[in-house]
């Protein structure tokens, strides 16, 4: 089997969420990795929303040998193609002191390993990078590589040099020509936003609050399929989760890397 990489970055904010029940202040709440608590977005929904998007480009026996019938192996057979999560790499925060520039893609150091070990795992990690060392962050909450002095999320903010500089400027596929690394995300909240419920198509159902991954994020996830199958043809643009009417969880795919490698 071989495996290929894609990266998804949000044009338009986007709720996958998890379809269950919850007692927080937020009603609908995005979709967590169970183990490292980062947004995710479940290979359900990416195949459904390829799924979606193939309709318009190809026939229907294609669609099914791709991603197999309407309802699984129960109902006729799994599709050519597997599909994995879309792992959490990076989210834009806000920026101050900038003339240039109103955010900047933000990672940790933790999920940047997280994507190189998905990488390693499947056999293709095309940057030949291991793991990012541990960087001492010293008085400062972010680092970054931008050649201005900006505050990240008006918190104290340095600059990047060095091993892990030299590092992260090679993921510029994921990451962009600037870019910061902070400390923790904790307490940088996902947006949250209030939605009106309509009652017989007029307002009067009551507020509710809906959480959401906000646009210029990026995630990463893989296709497998069998070594004598070409790589499917990617669409550009898909709609990802919930709230499509409302123009939300429209995301850009781009192929990362080379697909010569096995699992």
């Amino acid at each position: 089997m071989k495996t290929v990489f894609y990266k998804i970055k949000c044009i338009t904010n986007m709720h996958v969420g998890t379809g269950e029940a919850n007692y927080s202040i937020v009603d609908r709440e995005v979709a967590k990795d169970e183990v490292t608590g980062y947004p995710i977005i479940y290979s359900t929904s990416i195949k459904g929303a390829l799924r979606t998007a193939y309709a318009q480009m190809t026939d229907e026996a294609a669609i099914k040998e791709i991603f197999g019938a309407e309802g699984g192996i129960t109902t006729g057979g799994a599709g050519t193609h597997k599909f994995l999560d879309g792992i959490f790499i990076s989210r834009p925060l806000r920026v101050y002191k900038s003339s240039k520039f109103p955010f900047l893609p933000t990672v940790s150091i933790a999920s940047v390993n997280h994507y190189l070990e998905r990488l390693s795992v499947f056999g293709n990690n095309h940057y030949g990078i291991d793991n990012i060392p541990d960087v001492d962050f010293g008085e400062y909450e972010f680092l970054t590589n931008a050649e201005e002095d900006i505050l990240v999320e008006g918190e104290p903010t340095g600059k990047l040099s060095g091993e892990v500089l030299a590092l992260l400027e090679k993921l510029s596929d994921v990451l962009g020509e600037r870019f910061a690394v902070a400390r923790t995300f904790d307490g940088y909240d996902l947006p949250v936003f209030s939605r009106t419920r309509l009652k017989e198509g007029k307002a009067g159902g009551g507020l509710w609050y809906e959480e959401r991954i906000p646009h210029e994020s990026v995630f990463c996830f893989g296709v497998l399929c069998p070594d004598d199958i070409p790589e499917m043809a990617m669409p550009e643009i898909v709609q990802i989760g919930g709230n499509t009417s409302t123009g939300c969880g429209f995301a850009q795919i781009t192929k990362l890397g080379e697909d010569t490698s096995n699992v």
